[in-house]
């Protein structure tokens, strides 16, 4: 990860945060542990915690940002304006990202340079019933998305996006072409709770 304003980075990873102190420094151990040799920023977008996740956050060399509502969306797009690079990895701070994912998503975009964006898939750290269920759900609610609309859904756990298309509408229906034509390892979705 870079520290310096003068360099750029070719990645930036947003985080939207919301009182994630309890899992926000496993979230950039795992960003900070990358096995991507070029430069890349994490940028966490807090609003409005009440607990300490923006120290943890700043401590740990991210950009950090206060936005005074709460929103995903809001968020995302905080963190888009301030990214520096021409590709924006998305993620939450509750999940842990395998060494490699900024490694998949950089190679997979210089090899599809066509590709507005990528899409990875998930999985639930801790293997229960209700986990399980979930996972399925979710499944058959992207096939249905798939067929429906055309292309993956875009989960705020793993996927990138090409700045560029970020002023194009889209978050809109204006998503044209199938963005999964890659399979990197899944991110690790950890369910709520307290560490």
């Amino acid at each position: 990860m870079i520290r310096s304003a003068k360099i750029r980075p070719l990645i930036s990873v947003v985080i939207p945060t919301y009182n994630e102190q309890y899992s926000i420094r496993k979230c950039l151990n795992h960003l900070l542990s990358q096995d991507f040799s070029k430069p890349y920023e994490v940028i966490v977008v807090d609003g409005p915690s009440q607990d300490k996740t923006y120290d943890i956050a700043k401590k740990m060399g991210a950009r950090v940002f206060k936005i005074n509502e709460r929103g995903i969306s809001l968020a995302w797009q905080k963190g888009s304006e301030k990214s520096r690079s021409e590709i924006i990895a998305f993620t939450e701070a509750d999940t842990l990202v395998p060494k490699n994912w900024i490694s998949e998503i950089y190679q997979n975009f210089q090899i599809n340079r066509s590709a507005v964006g990528l899409v990875g898939q998930y999985r639930f750290k801790n293997n229960t019933k209700l986990n399980y269920l979930i996972a399925i759900i979710m499944f058959l609610v992207d096939k249905i998305h798939e067929i429906w609309k055309g292309h993956y859904a875009f989960r705020g756990t793993n996927f990138a996006v090409r700045k560029e298309y970020l002023n194009q509408k889209f978050w809109g229906n204006y998503i044209s072409s199938k963005f999964n034509s890659f399979n990197y390892q899944s991110a690790c979705k950890v369910p709520w709770q307290f560490y």
